[in-house]
């Protein structure tokens, strides 16, 4: 990541800029590319028309479903207290 006064530039490993904005200085503030988040809206919207447990492959132009694995939440709750290093009281 790149930054200065002004402007905010973030890179691939590889060097290429996958983000770049001008610099908020404002605490709580969450910068969107108004691109991203009309194409996010479009791609929930369609998510709630597929059939439960299934998902379009990402850039597949309406390509087959795919089935995937529904886990048990405690495993998330395993694997976040052993990552996170929290406590293990549920709340």
């Amino acid at each position: 990541m790149l930054t200065d006064n002004e402007e905010v530039i973030v890179l691939t490993t590889g060097g290429e800029i996958v983000a770049r904005h001008v610099r908020c200085w404002a605490r709580h503030q969450t910068l969107t590319d108004p691109e991203h988040a009309e194409a996010g809206a479009m791609m929930r919207h369609q998510a709630r028309r597929r059939p439960t447990g299934q998902i379009q492959a990402v850039g597949s132009g309406g390509g087959p479903l795919i089935e995937v694995e529904q886990r048990e939440l405690g495993t998330y709750d395993r694997l976040f207290t052993v990552i996170g290093g929290g406590d293990k009281e549920a709340s």
